[in-house]
């Protein structure tokens, strides 16, 4: 078991990165898609990452990754929207203050 939990966790945490590329991009095509983020259905790829984690559960050693793996997953998804917010709203402010400047012309 010493052998093979190395490569379990290596797998779970492949799995985890896998599933927040995948969040990044559907968040990005929304941004791209209206302008901007809303409500990207991050229970679609929380829910993913959980049944990949029941597939990949080691049963005979009791190795389930769940609770820590979803934190894990759930505040990197949190920190993503935020960055995205944040970006929307410098990039609604540098719009608004460039109108500004042209209608003062």
């Amino acid at each position: 078991m010493k052998v093979v939990k190395p490569t379990y966790l290596s797998v779970v945490e492949h799995m985890r990165h896998q599933i927040l590329e995948k969040f990044k991009e559907a968040a990005m095509d929304e941004l791209k898609e209206n302008g901007v983020l809303g409500a990207t259905n991050t229970d679609k790829y929380i829910n993913r990452f959980k049944n990949q984690l029941k597939d990949a559960a080691v049963k005979q050693a009791n190795w389930n990754q769940d609770a820590g793996q979803l934190i894990q997953l759930e505040s990197e998804i949190g920190h993503i929207i935020k960055l995205i917010r944040d970006m929307n709203e410098h990039l609604e402010q540098k719009m608004v203050r460039k109108l500004q400047i042209n209608v003062s012309i």
